[in-house]
């Protein structure tokens, strides 16, 4: 059971796929953040050596966005997912020795950060921010569902 009691993620939530390089994408969480939410951290697990990415608890990492570029990819470790939180909007997270780190933060509303990465053709890979958008209460079958602002037309 996780600190949600029996709520999980609906289906994959809502992604925005981009190509930068990660000078580009440490400058904009440097710059674009509202500086009335901050500080802001960046939250993961990393994927040791003869662990699957979805197995068993990982070690945790969390250092402030100001340090994206140093920490994205630090030599040895692989790193995946960063979630970005702000210290103002979430102040706690579970217990960072949970399994299931990812989960936990995506339950909490932090934005997801995946990195690009050179695959094994040599192609670019692109990078993508996602937040769930959905979640569900496996005893209740409740659902929540998150609102979308009025777009302008």
């Amino acid at each position: 059971m996780t600190p949600y009691g029996t709520w999980r993620r609906l289906g994959r939530g809502r992604t925005f796929s981009f190509y930068a390089t990660d000078k580009e994408v440490t400058h904009w969480f440097n710059e674009a953040l509202p500086p009335d939410k901050q500080p802001y951290t960046l939250v993961g697990s990393e994927i040791p050596d003869g662990i699957g990415p979805l197995c068993g608890a990982r070690p945790t990492f969390e250092f402030p966005v100001a340090q994206l570029e140093a920490n994205l990819r630090p030599l040895g470790k692989a790193r995946a997912n960063f979630f970005l939180r702000s210290l103002v909007l979430t102040p706690t997270l579970p217990s960072a020795t949970t399994s299931d780190l990812d989960g936990d933060c995506s339950l909490s509303g932090l934005v997801l950060l995946q990195l690009g990465y050179v695959d094994n053709a040599g192609c670019k890979t692109c990078f993508s921010l996602g937040i769930v958008d959905r979640i569900a209460n496996d005893a209740t079958r409740e659902v929540l569902v998150l609102k979308q602002a009025n777009s302008r037309r």
